[in-house]
């Protein structure tokens, strides 16, 4: 049984996880925001990114020991990879600074910059997105469970998986009509605006498109789970 203390760094993690979703929306949303406001916010996700690798200090400590199945290599992979693009994106981002650090120099180095900026941004999306669904499992099957008491079990599963499945249909459709794999190919070098879209469909559009990289996650993460187990125990596949 967790003490009072563990519980309450428990919910700070989950709060500083949360704030963390909420400035990763914000900030994929930058064309309906003001720079100013888009920067301060990046200042924001690197307090909550500092904190939130603090907090998780221990799995550093684990990289080196035991061993690695398809399972853990898949997850190790998506961590590994969410940190380099974050840190891609903060140190484009402080370069690229015209408010919060106050540079206003032009140079090569800045259009370099840039371009890291938008590539570094849209695959830090996906693998946060992807880190977020394998760290949040729980939080699908708390899903489903939480209808169990109004609707049978069957029905509560169907529910979810249409639900899921719907959100899937809406986040592969913004992730085409937003282009975002010319971003994530550098095939476009400079962000279009579209200043004609509500703010509000932008947020829903990338909170679309993170739970369908989330839930691609955990399926992926099961098939790993699964093909270990029928290597472990081939009478039961």
């Amino acid at each position: 049984m967790k003490s009072a203390r563990e519980k309450r760094i428990a919910s700070f993690k989950i709060t500083v996880d949360a704030l963390m979703v909420v400035g990763l929306l914000l900030a994929m949303s930058w064309q309906s925001i003001e720079r100013t406001f888009h920067e301060w916010n990046g200042v924001a996700m690197l307090a909550l990114f500092s904190v939130h690798n603090v907090l998780n200090r221990k799995w550093y400590k684990t990289l080196f020991r035991g061993r690695y199945s398809p399972a853990r290599v898949f997850q190790t992979a998506a961590i590994l990879l969410a940190l380099a693009s974050a840190f891609a994106v903060l140190a484009s981002g402080i370069t690229l600074s015209r408010e919060t650090f106050g540079f206003s120099f032009e140079s090569r180095f800045t259009a370099f910059a840039r371009e890291t900026h938008l590539f570094a941004t849209h695959w830090g999306f996906v693998f946060m997105s992807t880190h977020l669904g394998l760290r949040c499992g729980s939080i699908f099957g708390l899903a489903a469970k939480s209808g169990e008491g109004k609707m049978s079990r069957p029905v509560v599963v169907w529910v979810t998986r249409l639900l899921a499945a719907g959100i899937v249909v809406v986040g592969a459709r913004a992730f085409v009509k937003l282009n975002l794999w010319s971003y994530m190919t550098l095939k476009t070098r400079f962000a279009f605006y579209d200043f004609e879209r509500p703010f509000a469909l932008f947020v829903a559009d990338h909170a679309a498109m993170m739970v369908t990289w989330a839930l691609l996650a955990r399926f992926l993460l099961m098939l790993a789970r699964k093909s270990r187990a029928s290597r472990i125990n081939p009478e039961k596949s």
